[in-house]
């Protein structure tokens, strides 16, 4: 069946070791064909029952995952696809533990997971029961147990404490392409004369952009576990001075056309991506991002974060920090606590109204002198932040982040999950902080984002140019709430947003 190979494609692109004869695999939910049909050599498949002909290559045995009758360690690789979705929520992690046990070297898992998945698959199902046909058995399990989540899989993984890195398995487009295309007879033989040619691809390629139906998740069992001591401690917290004349509080805003870049009192413009571009007039008063340890050259694709580089690596003598953006300020109103969070000004009138609620310098210095952080209101997606960014972006680009977050910053992995599985987060890259807060925040940010600049395909053109700029600002969401959740104040304000008409024209 096209669904099934499906399911072992990537698996057996990302790890081809697994064809070496000399490793012992255990596929934990083989069925009667599993991996030993693509891999050709011998492989232990343990399930609850073998209903038809077993593979040749695949040593059958009976049991549960819940109690796999093997001894710790007994396997190189244990490999478990499409079963933690047929058991309840209670029974998932326990399941993954007795994976971990009996593995040496690695355990890989795959499955559904996800509000794709889930939607997909009732949807799905809702198809097969208006044609008045038996919605199968194993779909019926899907939706009696429940699809996971993104955050609930992660969560399960990371509890073990071993290092682990995820993918895309199947695509949403591809996973019920291949269901469907099995409904038809003659599509069986066309499967035949392809794996006739001894082929481990995949049938029906996920496209580039396909939302993600299933994971693919690679744990080392072979490196040592982290345990809570291997966290390290929170920043320490930073005070500054109430004293609004020392001056050495300074907000930026960023923009990208001199022309879309208001004259706000009280922050600094700075003109992001300025190599090459039309330089602002001596006496503007406009930096410019391009001088000095400078990254401008990369501002098609990081978007604002060349500006907040520069400041980071050329400014020196200030106590505390702040950035906005040419068109997004933060709104100090003092009425602007009860109100929504984003507050529109459609004309230059509305700007003049409130221009002076940009940057309230006595309500900063009170929050700073708190030791607090400043940063505007959490999204409101309406969808969980993952699925919201895969919506509308390239899943791969995402799941890059969390495995460069977990490999590099581990000890931001329980903010990773929360922000994964929450409907909102920390956006825009706007705050004000402490500098030595933001001397933290660029060490971790430009780390990840560097690493991911190596890591993904950069250059697609148009809006999608910007994905490292789109990452960035789940990975500031991740941090802040590390910092909330270790005790830091964090003092939410709506923002202000300037329209087109606000700006001189069309942005």
């Amino acid at each position: 069946m096209i669904n099934w190979k499906l399911r072992y494609a990537a698996l057996l692109a990302l790890q081809p070791s697994l064809s070496d004869p000399a490793r012992r695999v255990l596929e934990v939910g083989s069925g009667t064909q599993g991996l030993a049909r693509y891999l050709n050599r011998s492989v232990v498949g343990l399930d609850r029952v073998f209903d038809g002909a077993v593979n040749p290559f695949l040593e059958p045995l009976r049991g549960s995952v819940l109690a796999l009758p093997f001894a710790a360690g007994a396997f190189d690789d244990v490999i478990c696809v499409d079963t933690l979705e047929h058991l309840s929520h209670v029974q998932r992690p326990h399941a993954v533990d007795e994976l971990l046990r009996v593995a040496s070297s690695r355990v890989i898992i795959s499955g559904p997971a996800g509000a794709f998945a889930q939607w997909g698959d009732a949807a799905y199902a809702e198809h097969i029961a208006r044609r008045r046909r038996p919605v199968p058995g194993w779909l019926q399990e899907h939706l009696e147990h429940g699809i996971p989540s993104l955050a609930e899989l992660l969560e399960v993984v990371l509890r073990c404490g071993y290092p682990f890195r995820i993918h895309v398995n199947e695509g949403g487009l591809q996973h019920y392409s291949g269901l469907i295309a099995d409904n038809f007879p003659f599509m069986s033989r066309l499967l035949q004369l392809h794996e006739s040619k001894s082929t481990p691809e995949a049938p029906l390629g996920r496209a580039r952009g396909d939302v993600p139906y299933s994971y693919l998740i690679t744990i080392d069992v072979a490196s040592p576990r982290r345990t809570t001591r291997d966290i390290p401690r929170p920043a320490q917290v930073s005070r500054v001075p109430n004293d609004k004349s020392s001056g050495r509080l300074q907000i930026f805003a960023v923009g990208h056309r001199l022309d879309r870049m208001p004259d706000i009192p009280g922050i600094r413009r700075i003109l992001a991506g300025a190599h090459g571009s039309l330089r602002p007039a001596v006496d503007s008063g406009i930096l410019c991002d391009d001088s000095g340890d400078a990254i401008a050259h990369r501002n098609a694709d990081l978007s604002e974060m060349t500006a907040i580089y520069w400041v980071w690596k050329n400014v020196s003598a200030l106590d505390a920090v702040g950035f906005c953006h040419y068109r997004r300020y933060f709104d100090f109103r003092s009425e602007s606590a009860g109100s929504s969070r984003e507050t529109r000004l459609r004309g230059p009138e509305d700007v003049a109204e409130h221009r002076f609620a940009f940057a309230d310098r006595s309500i900063i210095g009170r929050a700073l002198a708190d030791g607090a952080i400043i940063v505007t209101r959490t999204t409101e997606e309406g969808v969980l932040n993952a699925e919201q960014y895969m919506t509308a972006h390239f899943a791969e680009h995402y799941l890059a982040m969390v495995n460069c977050v977990v490999a590099r910053h581990p000890h931001l992995a329980r903010q990773l999950v929360a922000h994964v599985g929450d409907d909102g987060f920390y956006g825009n890259n706007m705050f004000v902080m402490p500098w030595a807060d933001f001397d933290i925040l660029c060490h971790y940010w430009f780390d990840c984002l560097f690493s991911l600049g190596e890591e993904i395909a950069l250059g697609h053109g148009g809006y999608q140019s910007r994905v490292l700029a789109f990452l960035s600002e789940r990975l500031f969401d991740i941090h802040i709430r590390w910092l909330r959740d270790s005790g830091r104040r964090v003092a939410e304000y709506p923002l202000f947003f300037l329209e087109s008409a606000a700006l001189g024209g069309e942005a």
